[in-house]
């Protein structure tokens, strides 16, 4: 929550900005002055409570130990295909667009440096140089 400029203590009636933080990332600003966030959603998308119970890293060193590592910056990784199909199995009733737009969360509408959408189920198998 943000309250007024100038430091001072929040009275009854005072204006508020209220955030929720998606991430921290590095910006880009254009010469326009306008902000855009300089990140990729597949890299700051999380499970949660989920991916801490399964201890930090692991989605990544399974996805390395298979040989699935990122070599560019697409619109999904196989890492973010693995958190999608972990999210499936908690959303029986989402279909994969919806799975990705829950797991991107509130990054997906950030005004990104590289504009990121959902993929249908078929992109997902068809780029082995991820």
């Amino acid at each position: 929550m943000c309250g007024p400029a100038g430091g001072g203590g929040l009275a009854s009636g005072d204006q508020v900005v209220l955030w929720h933080p998606v991430a921290v990332a590095p910006v880009k600003v254009k010469r326009d002055g306008s902000v855009l966030v300089d990140a990729w959603v597949p890299e700051h998308a999380r499970l949660g409570v989920l991916e801490e119970a399964l201890g930090p890293g692991v989605i990544e060193a399974l996805c390395a130990r298979y040989g699935l590592v990122v070599r560019r910056r697409r619109l999904i990784s196989w890492a973010f295909v693995v958190r999608c199909v972990l999210a499936a199995a908690l959303m029986p009733e989402a279909d994969w667009i919806e799975v990705q737009m829950r797991l991107a969360g509130l990054l997906a509408a950030a005004p990104l440096a590289r504009p990121w959408h959902p993929v249908g189920p078929w992109a997902a198998p068809r780029f082995p140089d991820s």
